[in-house]
């Protein structure tokens, strides 16, 4: 439901009499999101953090900031995945920008030791290079005094920054237009680049819509097979491939082979970000070939492609039949184990 909150808030007028029942309603939801998140099927996707960055400042003053409480919680929260602590951090800094009463010296005050637990490798070592992005794009915007990135930090010497410039390469080597391929080079470095969330899914939104997804999703399934290790941009480029809904055949086997290199994972003690990539990659797959109107034989070929990682998820030891049933539970594993559900429900 957050999406069409969200869509209520921004439709809302001046003068409704229905915003005060609006504005309760929603501050409610928002108060209990953090102590809910342990239960969503899909907690990374961070919906309720756009809405909470949606909300009218004068729902949310400054004397009684519960929208930029929620955003705190959540940057703050060291269980929560890097896509959701940077959407909340740069959340809490884009509506200082367009606030005047919500102090931006304060807002840096707030940010500036979070961007240094961002930048500590110790803190989340299973996703330490995400977070250093994170913390270097959250440190770029507050610096230029600008909402949201939109050139890079040059300094970052990682391989998975390699692999993302090579991926960048191979797009530009496809049969696209001149006239349009910088604006599609753009979309697409925003689509694994881009730390603010909403920013990152409109720029996936407008390759949708561009019509030119298949030399994308070549380029997002390169990328794939360059970048192994790092979970947290790997899941990125499965969102984006699940998000596009271009069902050529080297998606589905870049799919497939995704869903089998997260299940051997899992395998191993999995860390956390690989336990949300095996989550994600599943995700992808009903996101991209479970719509009832994707050719029977597509699904068939991609269903029996990960039939031993679902087959696998279900008969083995990983979770028991009592946590994989409970709602309530909360163990690492129950995202992966409810994702598989719905990319089973969604290709039947």
């Amino acid at each position: 439901m957050w999406r069409a909150l969200t869509q209520l808030v921004a439709l809302n007028k001046p003068g409704n009499r229905y915003a005060p029942d609006l504005q309760s309603w929603v501050e409610g939801l928002l108060g209990e999101a953090e102590a809910r998140r342990d239960k969503s099927l899909y907690p990374g996707r961070s919906l309720d953090l756009e809405l909470a960055i949606s909300i009218p400042s004068d729902w949310s003053p400054a004397s009684d900031d519960w929208a930029g409480n929620a955003l705190r919680a959540r940057a703050a929260n060291r269980s929560a995945t890097v896509r959701e602590r940077g959407t909340a951090a740069l959340g809490l800094w884009q509506r200082a920008m367009d606030n005047e009463e919500l102090s931006l010296d304060n807002v840096i005050n707030d940010l500036t030791p979070l961007i240094a637990e961002f930048e500590a490798p110790t803190n989340r070592p299973d996703a330490y290079q995400g977070m250093q992005w994170a913390a270097a794009t959250l440190s770029q915007v507050m610096d230029a005094k600008v909402r949201v990135c939109r050139e890079w930090p040059q300094d970052i010497d990682e391989p998975w920054m390699h692999n993302f410039r090579r991926a960048v390469r191979y797009l530009e080597q496809q049969a696209i237009p001149p006239d349009i391929l910088p604006a599609t080079r753009d979309l697409f470095e925003h689509s694994l680049l881009q730390n603010a969330g909403v920013y990152r899914r409109h720029a996936v939104e407008a390759l949708t819509a561009g019509g030119w997804t298949g030399p994308v999703t070549s380029a997002l399934a390169k990328f794939l097979e360059l970048e192994s290790d790092a979970s947290w941009i790997r899941i990125r480029a499965l969102f984006a491939l699940g998000f596009l809904r271009d069902r050529d055949r080297s998606v589905g086997r870049a799919l497939t082979a995704a869903c089998k290199a997260a299940y051997q994972n899992l395998l191993t003690s999995p860390s956390q970000a690989q336990i949300h990539e095996m989550h994600a990659a599943l995700f992808a797959v009903g996101d991209c070939f479970g719509a009832s109107d994707v050719a029977e034989q597509d699904t068939q070929r991609v269903r029996e492609g990960i039939r031993d990682v679902l087959t696998g998820l279900v008969g083995s030891q990983l979770i028991n039949e009592k946590e994989y049933f409970s709602v309530t539970a909360a163990p690492p594993l129950n995202p992966v184990m409810r994702a598989g559900a719905e990319a089973r429900v969604r290709s039947e």
